[in-house]
């Protein structure tokens, strides 16, 4: 029992597995930051921008865009000729979008914009890579949450602005983008398994020794100091779950959380 205890211990102290706001940040910088280079070497070397204006939406470049995730769109004058999803719309104010990189926020969530323009044929190539989704309302098939590709926690919100603990996310040339933050509001969803076992586990041992403790203190003291001991270390616990968190994995689960009982 002891050795468990102790393993117990080790686990919720390491938290192993349990994915920081730095490293989301960084996950997402690096897949936008290969987008970024993916999108110049089409460009260059597989003739994206004539391929998708001369109406070749089969063709082997333009599938393999869309394969990751990329939404492309073409203008002729400022006018949409054509586009390979209608997922979301660019908008009408193609000028307000900046050359090269940028960060959107259209009506049904945050993109990362790739802008080429020609000017002398005044024809524009945008791609769309989505981020994060924000439906004005959800349900089974509509959700507000990262891209799937991200794998990001449900917690993690975007800001446009840097605030307190909130960690950037840059282009290639080491632009800012946004910026995340924790918004504090876990879901089950985000829950790490081993740890929650782990703590489970440490829940488990502890009452095993309150359970001792009472028989103990039932034979020596009595019924009454037994019973009153009892609740005293079951209130303690229940206070200690509530206000300091030590089995957070546990209370992600909203029908064992403490603040419920």
């Amino acid at each position: 029992m002891p050795l468990l205890l102790l393993a117990a211990l080790l686990l919720i102290l390491l938290k192993p597995g349990s994915e920081s706001l730095n490293a989301s940040a960084t996950k997402i910088e690096h897949y936008l930051n290969h987008c970024e280079e993916t999108f110049g070497n089409a460009l260059t070397q597989k003739h994206l921008a004539d391929t998708l204006f001369y109406g070749s939406e089969d063709a082997a470049v333009i599938e393999e865009m869309e394969q990751q995730n990329f939404l492309l769109f073409a203008f002729q004058h400022d006018s949409l000729l054509r586009w390979t999803s209608s997922l979301v719309s660019p908008g009408n104010s193609l000028s307000q979008i900046n050359e090269g990189t940028d960060f959107l926020r259209l009506k049904n969530g945050w993109y990362f914009s790739l802008k080429h323009s020609d000017t002398l044929q005044q024809k524009t190539l945008l791609a769309l890579v989505p981020v994060k989704y924000n439906y004005p309302f959800q349900n089974k098939f509509l959700k507000n949450e990262f891209a799937e590709t991200l794998r990001i926690p449900h917690n993690t919100e975007i800001s446009e602005q840097k605030i307190q603990g909130s960690v950037q996310v840059k282009n290639l040339k080491g632009e800012i983008l946004f910026s995340l933050y924790l918004s504090g509001d876990s879901k089950a969803e985000d829950i790490n398994l081993i740890l929650l076992l782990a703590q489970v586990t440490l829940l488990l041992i502890l009452f095993y020794y309150i359970h001792r403790i009472s028989i103990y203190l039932n034979e020596k003291a009595g019924l009454k100091i037994s019973f009153s001991t009892l609740l005293l270390l079951l209130a303690a616990l229940h206070i200690a779950i509530v206000y300091f968190a030590p089995f957070e994995e546990f209370c992600k689960l909203n029908l064992f959380s403490p603040k419920l009982y």
